[in-house]
C-alpha cells in the first residue's frame, strides 16, 4: 500500500510501504508539496514509478520527516588526566603522542628535542642519606661520600687520600658517628652538613646550596664497615619543586609548545588535564606517558572521546526524556544534535 494523495494540494500519511519508498536502495527527497504536484487535481496512489519523479528535490528524505527513537550524541573529546602525587624533579618527562616530551628543568639544560618545563623558580627539597652503626666499628673501615672517603682510625694511620676519623678514644657505633661528623664537617668541599645522633649520622645537602634540590640524589653513599649501612647508594629525597608548581609549569609549557594538537588545563587537587583539540574518537589514539617517580596518568592514552551520531538535517530522534532535532548534516567531529526535554505531564 503506497501514500494516499486526496484534496488537491493536501497530503494525509496512510499506511506506507516501505519498498515503495526506496529506489535503488536510495530513500527518496521530497516535500509534500511536490508529492501533491504529480498527484494534482485527482486522487492517487503515490507508486516507485511516480515518485521516481522526485528524485531531484533539495529537501529532506521522506523518511527523515517521521520520529524514530534513539539518543543521539555530539562528538565529544578525548582526555586524559595526570595525577601529581608529590614533588618533582629535574629531567623527569611528560609525553604526548609520542612526540611531545616535556622535560622538567631546573637548570636550563634539557634533553635534545625536548620541550623545557621551567621549574627552576621552585620549592627545593635537600637530598639526604642515613648512616646507621649497629656496633662498633675497626681500623681501616672506610666510609664514601661522593668522591671523599673517610678512615676509621685508632693508630694515627689512614691510606693516603683518605681523611682520618679518629676512634683512638672509643669506637661503638655512637662514638663512631660522632667522630665522622667532626671529621666530615672539618674537611668536605660538598655543601653537605652531618648530624651525629646516637649511633647514627645523617647527612644533608645545604639549602641554597651547590647540590640543593634533586642535584644532590647523585652523591654516592658507600661504607665497607661490617657494622654499618646506608639506607641507600646515594643521597635520596632531593626534589625541585612542588606538586601544585610543577601543574602550573606544565599547563605553561603544553599551552606554547604543543604539536600535537593536544591542550593542558590544571585541574582539581594538583592534576593536569590533556584534552585533544578535535573532537571524536580519534582522539583516544592519543598516548600519554610519564617517567615521574609522583606522577602518573590513568591511562595510557587518551579517553572517552565520542564520535557525533549520524544524522541529516531536521532529522528527529525520541527517548523517553527528550525529543532530538539534527540542525545541520553531521561529521564525526560535529555538534548538531539540539534537545527538548519532553517535561511531564499536564
Amino acid at each position: 500500500m503506497g501514500v494516499t494523495v486526496k484534496d488537491r494540494g493536501k497530503r494525509v500519511l496512510g499506511a506506507v510501504d516501505t519498498d515503495a519508498l526506496h529506489l535503488d536502495g536510495t530513500l527518496v527527497e521530497a516535500t509534500a508539496a511536490e508529492i501533491n504536484q504529480v498527484c494534482k487535481d485527482a486522487e492517487a496512489t503515490v507508486t516507485a514509478e511516480n515518485l521516481a519523479e522526485l528524485t531531484d528535490a533539495s529537501f529532506t528524505s521522506l523518511h527523515n520527516h517521521l520520529v524514530t527513537e534513539g539518543t543521539p550524541v555530539n562528538a565529544a573529546a578525548a582526555s586524559g588526566t595526570l595525577i601529581v602525587s608529590g614533588t618533582v624533579s629535574d629531567g623527569e618527562t611528560v609525553t604526548i603522542n609520542g612526540v611531545d616530551v616535556y622535560e622538567l628543568d631546573a637548570d636550563a639544560s634539557v634533553a635534545g628535542g625536548n620541550i623545557a618545563v621551567d621549574i627552576s623558580a621552585g620549592t627545593k627539597t635537600q637530598a639526604t642519606g642515613t648512616l646507621t652503626f649497629t656496633d662498633s666499628v675497626s681500623d681501616g673501615e672506610i666510609v664514601t661520600i661522593g668522591d671523599e672517603t673517610y678512615e676509621f682510625d685508632t693508630d694515627a694511620s689512614v691510606t693516603e687520600g683518605n681523611v682520618a676519623v679518629d676512634v683512638s678514644g672509643g669506637a661503638s657505633g655512637a662514638q663512631a658517628a660522632a667522630a665522622l661528623e667532626t671529621a666530615f664537617n672539618s674537611n668536605t668541599a660538598y655543601d653537605i652538613t652531618a648530624a651525629a645522633t646516637d649511633a647514627a649520622i645523617s647527612f644533608g645537602c645545604d639549602i641554597a646550596g651547590a647540590l640543593d634540590g634533586s642535584v644532590g640524589n647523585a652523591i654516592a653513599t658507600t661504607t665497607d664497615a661490617a657494622n654499618g649501612s646506608f639506607a641507600a647508594d646515594t643521597l635520596t629525597g632531593g626534589s625541585d619543586a612542588t606538586a601544585a608548581e610543577a601543574v602550573t609549569a606544565l599547563v605553561t609549557a603544553v599551552t606554547a609548545s604543543d604539536t600535537q594538537g593536544v591542550g593542558a588545563a590544571d585541574g582539581d587537587n594538583d592534576t593536569v588535564v590533556f584534552t585533544a583539540g578535535t573532537k571524536g574518537a580519534a582522539g583516544n589514539a592519543i598516548t600519554t606517558e610519564t617517567d615521574m617517580a609522583n606522577g602518573e596518568f590513568g591511562a595510557e592514552h587518551l579517553e572517552d572521546g565520542v564520535d557525533c551520531t549520524s544524522g541529516t538535517q531536521w532529522e528527529i530522534r525520541v527517548d523517553s526524556s527528550n525529543l532530538y532535532v539534527c540542525v545541520a548534516e553531521t561529521e564525526a567531529t560535529s555538534a548538531s544534535w539540539r534537545k527538548i526535554s519532553l517535561g511531564s505531564a499536564y
